[in-house]
């Protein structure tokens, strides 16, 4: 085999990372059914009242199986613990409230202690299952107070991130993120 069929074959079988920023990203609040929180700088997660936050990804060019999908987030408080659901992607940043949420299903990841500062990840590749939108909800894993930087962050590095890891295709550069 000539060396350009091995450089070929080896850049085919080489996992490809492809980085996501949330299309939208924001908290639902319990105490507060009707209001919108679309313009914070913190994802809130709390158990008492519920503060649930939502993400969006929206995924497009990948190219061959998905290996690992992570979400991650910058912690802007230590925490002990959160968890992340699967849900619908049937909402927009400007107009979702507690009242109208939607619902999420079972936990598929758990961070456990982390500290303010640092990056929590979570496995979420059993939600992505190729090129679309994506959505994710995130409970408390305790009754401690937590807060993620969001995607209006005042600092771009620490939005939440989506990481995929495909098995081939062409690396791409991640879409900027729409604000709605």
């Amino acid at each position: 085999m000539g060396r350009r069929s091995v450089d070929r074959l080896t850049r085919e079988r080489t996992p490809r990372r492809r980085r996501r920023v949330p299309s939208r990203s924001i908290s639902c609040s319990s105490s507060a059914k009707t209001t919108n929180f679309g313009a914070t700088t913190t994802l809130q997660v709390e158990s008492s009242p519920a503060l649930h936050p939502y993400l969006q990804f929206d995924v497009e060019g990948l190219a061959g199986s998905i290996g690992k999908a992570t979400l991650w987030l910058y912690a802007v408080s230590a925490g002990s613990g959160t968890s992340v659901h699967g849900t619908s992607t049937l909402w927009t940043e400007t107009g979702i409230t507690s009242r109208n949420a939607p619902a999420y299903g079972s936990a598929v990841a758990t961070a456990s202690t982390f500290t303010a500062g640092t990056w929590v990840s979570l496995d979420v590749t059993t939600l992505v299952t190729g090129n679309g939108a994506v959505a994710f909800a995130l409970t408390p894993a305790s009754k401690t107070a937590i807060s993620f930087a969001s995607r209006e962050n005042s600092d771009p590095a620490s939005a939440p991130q989506l990481i995929i890891t495909t098995s081939g295709g062409a690396a791409i550069q991640a879409p900027a993120a729409s604000r709605n």
